[in-house]
């Protein structure tokens, strides 16, 4: 999240330089760290001394973050991250306890929604500043993991998982479909140059000054499962 920090600390230098008159009160930046629920789908077997299985988590995670002006005119900065991790698990399985290992892939949408705040507290996403817009990117990568599940309850298990997410696919790094993608708003009502979320507010928008945000992701995850154990 540091480029998105960054960013959200250059919109207030420029608030600062360019707006001196109408100081503002801004939310704190933006979070590097958070918990939240969500609901897993796993299938598998275990048992022998071998377990195998398939596992996707969606993580779907919004902040929001406010800058206004002491006119009563300001910005909202909505982020939103939809994440989808499919992870296939290896390892030791036994009737009560299984260890493995997880390799898999993530795909993710990432999206930054600005909005021009009036004093009557209207919102506006139109093209008439520059710095509105749905900026919006995909972007996939390998994943890597272990975990542990302990099954003492019948029918019921308690998991727990530690997923790094990285940013590329198998050999893009040195091919010509290397990931450049950036936070962009393709809306045709936009002039040329401006649609790219830009990553330094005190310089020119163009392509030198957009977000790739390309965020590896490391996670730690505690999941209560239901599943069927025969010949118990």
């Amino acid at each position: 999240m540091d480029r998105i920090q960054d960013s959200y600390s250059s919109y207030q230098t420029y608030l600062q330089t360019n707006l001196p008159n109408d100081p503002f009160t801004a939310d704190p930046n933006w979070d590097t760290q958070s918990t939240i629920q969500s609901l897993s789908f796993h299938a598998g077997i275990a048992g022998d001394g071998v377990m195998a299985g398939v596992a996707y988590f969606p993580y779907r995670l919004t902040q929001e973050r406010y800058v206004i002006r002491q006119s009563g005119y300001g910005r909202k900065f909505i982020w939103k991250e939809a994440r989808n991790e499919v992870m296939f698990d290896f390892g030791y399985g036994s009737k009560y306890v299984d260890l493995f290992g997880s390799f898999g892939v993530n795909f993710n949408t990432y999206k930054m929604l600005s909005y021009q705040v009036y004093p009557s507290g209207a919102l506006s996403m139109n093209s008439e500043f520059n710095f509105n817009g749905l900026f919006t990117v995909f972007d996939a990568g390998v994943s890597f993991g272990a975990g542990l599940k302990v099954k003492v309850i019948p029918f019921l298990a308690l998991e727990m998982r530690y997923i790094y997410a990285g940013t590329l696919l198998p050999g893009e790094r040195n091919s010509i479909i290397e990931d450049p993608s950036t936070l962009a708003d393709n809306s045709f009502a936009r002039e040329p140059g401006t649609n790219h979320y830009p990553q330094d507010y005190m310089q020119p928008l163009t392509l030198d000054n957009e977000i790739n945000p390309n965020f590896q992701r490391s996670t730690f995850q505690f999941s209560l499962l239901f599943y069927y154990r025969q010949n118990d």
